[in-house]
């Protein structure tokens, strides 16, 4: 096997990497291990370190967030519904059923005894 470039090198790693991400995280089917990309990942960042007049805004190394869901339709989110808005207190009231009295309830806390002091 013939030896690659430094650039070669960079753009075989980037490719990998690239690779690794899509089976990962789309396609649910990893193909390297956590360590192999660990490996690649800390190599790429060497190389792009020690040369960086060959440094990439789109290089595993420095990229923030993916694109790799770019695939996916986009779509508006839902309205919201202008019904929830208007309904009165007593409607409200009439369709949220009240909590249980307390005698009811089955966690209810019962035969506590509560007293107040107040000072002047």
């Amino acid at each position: 096997m013939e030896k690659l470039t430094i650039q070669e090198e960079i753009a075989h790693l980037r490719r990998e990497l690239e690779r690794a991400n899509r089976n990962y995280y789309i396609k649910n089917a990893p193909t390297i291990t956590d360590y192999e990309y660990d490996l690649m990942m800390h190599r790429l960042q060497q190389l792009e370190e020690e040369n960086p007049q060959f440094a990439a805004a789109d290089s595993p190394t420095v990229r923030v967030g993916s694109d790799l869901f770019s695939s996916l339709e986009e779509s508006e989110p839902a309205a919201a519904s202008t019904a929830s808005a208007t309904i009165t207190a007593k409607e409200q009231a009439q369709q949220h059923p009240r909590p249980l009295p307390a005698q009811q309830h089955p966690k209810a806390l019962r035969n506590i005894r509560t007293a107040f002091l107040c000072s002047r």
